[in-house]
This record gives structure tokens, sequence and C-alpha cells, in this order.
């Protein structure tokens, strides 16, 4: 079964409120993603795997968010040290590749920027470059549910 196949009936399993949008252009930065789709950069939602002593974590931040504060997640997530995750480990662990990480079906905890929530549809990744996921805000929360909600532009 393909990873389209996958996610589709994994979504579907879940009810959740979703498309699946094939496209040729990969895209690798949310102001790509927003002029792509025509949405605001705000909806665009990366997934980036931190390590917060040796455990991984995902956290989903939208476009409009700045750069994490690794201090500040450190104290969020009762860490001493927070850091991106490398792409071997994020391969070996997850079997993605950054710049392809999925938003959901995710076997670590998920840290979700709370910038997301007020948009009726956020995109993401699905682990497909080609591949990318429109969801909404209440389905990205029902499918983790080993999460944190938290304003991570002020981190």
């Amino acid at each position: 079964m393909s990873l389209k196949n996958n996610i589709e009936k994994l979504l579907q399993s879940q009810n959740a409120n979703f498309e699946l949008i094939e496209h040729d252009t990969v895209i690798h930065s949310a102001k790509d993603g927003a002029k792509h789709f025509g949405i605001d950069i705000g909806q665009t939602a990366a997934t980036l795997i931190v390590s917060a002593d040796d455990r991984l974590y995902a956290v989903i931040v939208s476009g409009k968010s700045g750069k994490l504060n690794f201090d500040t997640l450190g104290e969020l997530l009762s860490a001493k040290c927070v850091t991106m995750a490398s792409r071997e480990r994020i391969w070996d662990e997850l079997g993605m590749t950054v710049g392809a990480v999925a938003m959901v079906n995710l076997p670590i905890p998920c840290i979700i920027d709370e910038t997301l929530l007020q948009y009726d549809y956020v995109y993401g990744g699905t682990g497909d470059k080609h591949l990318t996921l429109k969801l909404s805000p209440k389905s990205l929360l029902a499918l983790h549910e080993n999460r944190m909600v938290c304003k991570i532009s002020d981190m």
C-alpha cells in the first residue's frame, strides 16, 4: 500500500477533516507553501524534530512563528539539553527525511503551536515531498493524543 493510501486510511479511520494534495513542486519553506497554495503563511505547519535529553519530540510550528528558543523549550520539557535532531536519527528512528516529516502518525510526543488553531485548515508534511496534508486544527489535535499546545512564537 502506498504512503498516500496509508495516510488516507488513517485519517478516514479517525474521521479527520482533511485533503491530500499532490503537487510536482517540492516546497522548501513556509513562504513557498503559502505562495503555492494561496494561503496565509501562518497556515503552513512545519514539523520539526528535536531531541530533549536524548528523547525525540515533534514540534509542529506555524510558518508565522519565529525561530525556536531551545532554552524555553527545555524548560517546557524539563530537559537540560534541547537540540534539533540529526538527519540520521530522524531517518533511523522515524523513517523520514528532513523536509518531509509527516505532521501525523508520529510515534513520539508532539508540541503544537497554538497559532495553528486559529485557522480553518493548516497545511503540512506527509513524509512525501510531493504530497501535502490539508487538515483542520481540530483533527490535528485529535490525531495527537500525546501532545502539548503552546505559543511557540514566544519561545
